[in-house]
């Protein structure tokens, strides 16, 4: 089963250490950081990228156990929040370039792949009297869900002996 909550802090801590601003789940409530900052939510939380993935049974001494693994992605979208154009642009550019390279290796090692970073996006927007400059791109993960099933033995889901006899 997959751990959004794992999955969400191994990408989003490392890439506010990266870019040092805030970089906060988006369409929430509370008070918005200074800018400038980073909004992120998750556009795709599962799509799928084999149908079954490859299937183990395990004999556990108190039973059997059944496991399924394939690999899921999983899109994020990331939206830099600032007054500036410029800035804004920039601190796109240093995320990108931390998905892209300087942070992939890290993420790789926790299990996270980056699969692949959308083209820049203006995403400006204009509040009240004047705009909130916006830019944004998607990053696509690739991640392993790793599902586990006991089944009652009783069930008989499977056969565990059986005999066999020659007529030749």
């Amino acid at each position: 089963m997959l751990d959004y909550a794992s999955i969400r802090s191994e990408i989003v801590r490392p890439l506010a250490t990266a870019l040092g601003i805030p970089v906060i789940m988006a369409d929430q409530t509370g008070q918005i950081p200074p800018y400038p900052f980073v909004t992120y939510k998750m556009t795709s939380p599962y799509l799928e990228t084999s149908v079954h993935g490859a299937e183990s049974v395990t004999d556990t001494g108190d039973g059997l156990k059944r496991t399924q693994e394939k690999h899921v992605e999983v899109v994020f979208s990331f939206t830099v929040h600032s007054k500036d154009p410029d800035e804004a642009y920039q601190r796109c550019y240093a995320l990108i370039e931390h998905f892209d390279f300087a942070g992939r290796d890290a993420l790789r090692d926790v299990g996270i792949v980056v699969v692949n970073v959308t083209n820049v996006q203006n995403r400006d927007v204009f509040l009240t009297i004047e705009y909130e400059r916006r830019v944004g791109c998607d990053v696509r993960f690739r991640v392993l869900n790793r599902s586990e099933l006991i089944p009652d033995p009783d069930a008989g889901y499977f056969i565990e002996s059986a005999e066999i006899q020659y007529e030749g």
